[in-house]
């Protein structure tokens, strides 16, 4: 039985690498999208506002 594992704990490695991988670029792109939602709902406005003041 443990040898089976052995043989099997790379791939288990490189499978979970690459889904943390994944959810990192959903994440990221995520938090872009949010960021481009507020940018155009007047958010550029408002930081305008405050820097005049």
């Amino acid at each position: 039985m443990q040898t089976l594992i052995e043989g099997v704990q790379p791939y288990v490695t490189t499978i979970a690498t690459t889904a943390v991988g994944v959810l990192t670029t959903f994440v990221l792109a995520g938090l872009n999208t949010v960021k481009g939602k507020a940018n155009t709902h007047g958010w550029r406005h408002v930081q305008r506002q405050h820097r005049g003041k």
